[in-house]
């Protein structure tokens, strides 16, 4: 394993760390906090990190496991230095702000890459599932394929994010969500993400191992029910169930009034119980396609 540090605003304490494994093709990038509330994947990068260590490797491996060091101590998403999301300025710019600067500097990596898994956290009440361009390029339902995580969805589209970037320039790269939130994460979805990469690298015949034999189902681009009033949400489905149009998402409490969804598909996560304000997204859905 070699450790690599890069310096990009050494006066903010802003440096990249990347861990490297193995040398030639094929060459994966797995990044983690981008956005440095959600850190899910930094725990369980780190956690792969010290296995991957013990393992015969054929290509090569680079790991960041915190891609966004000072928004990673705030626990916050954005940066606390250009409040940019780095999330939406890829390729980034070498003599930009902070987050372009670490945008462009990922962006070397990522375009050095074959493949490229970006590790996300999508709240505490959700359900883990692979965000990708899977309608739009072939490439990429093969890709999904090869990563351990059942329900893909189909991405908005959003220019600016690693992955998205990535695809266009025909690298297969996908994010996975999963619950984590505010520097919070689930242990058990963490737990998932190891076997994910693990079985990534034994899929493309990297290291020996479990190869993904995960059966997917694939989802349209995620939409979302919304409050129309103010009121106390009671969910009554739960992160990862089938839902269709017309049924109950949840109830208010004080007008005791039943939430139909719109839409129907998976749920990708949905509110706890709390106070809500018209306008706010209750639930997400994966629209079935």
């Amino acid at each position: 394993m070699r450790k690599t540090s890069v310096g990009i605003d050494e006066g903010h304490g802003t440096t990249l760390t990347f861990y490297r494994f193995g040398s030639g093709k094929p060459r994966v990038l797995v990044t983690a906090g981008i956005h440095g509330d959600e850190v899910v994947g930094t725990f369980a990068i780190q956690d792969t990190i010290p296995m991957l260590g013990r393992k015969t490797l054929r290509g090569s491996v680079t790991f960041l496991p915190i891609a966004n060091p000072l928004a990673y101590r705030c626990r916050e998403r954005a940066s606390p230095i250009d409040n940019a999301d780095l999330n939406r300025v890829f390729p980034g710019e070498e003599n930009g702000s902070v987050s372009q600067r670490i945008a462009h500097t990922v962006w070397q990596e990522a375009t050095q890459a074959d493949y490229v898994l970006d590790l996300h956290g999508c709240g505490m009440n959700c359900f883990p599932y692979i965000l990708s361009l899977h309608q739009e390029f072939d490439f990429m339902r093969q890709y999904a394929r090869k990563l351990a995580i059942p329900t893909v969805v189909e991405s908005s589209g959003l220019r600016g994010q690693l992955f998205i970037e990535a695809s266009h320039k025909k690298i297969p790269a996908a994010i996975i969500e999963a619950g984590s939130h505010h520097g919070e994460f689930k242990v058990d979805h963490a737990n998932q993400l190891k076997s994910v990469i693990l079985e990534l690298l034994a899929s493309l015949n990297m290291i020996d191992g479990k190869a993904c034999a995960t059966r997917h189902r694939f989802f349209g681009k995620i939409s979302n029910v919304k409050a129309k009033e103010e009121d106390f949400f009671i969910p009554r489905v739960t992160p990862g169930a089938f839902v269709k149009r017309g049924d109950v998402v949840g109830v208010t409490s004080f007008r005791e009034r039943k939430m139909l969804t719109q839409y129907t598909g998976i749920i990708t996560s949905i509110y706890e119980p709390q106070v809500v304000f018209p306008g706010d997204s209750i639930a997400s859905i994966a629209e079935e396609i």
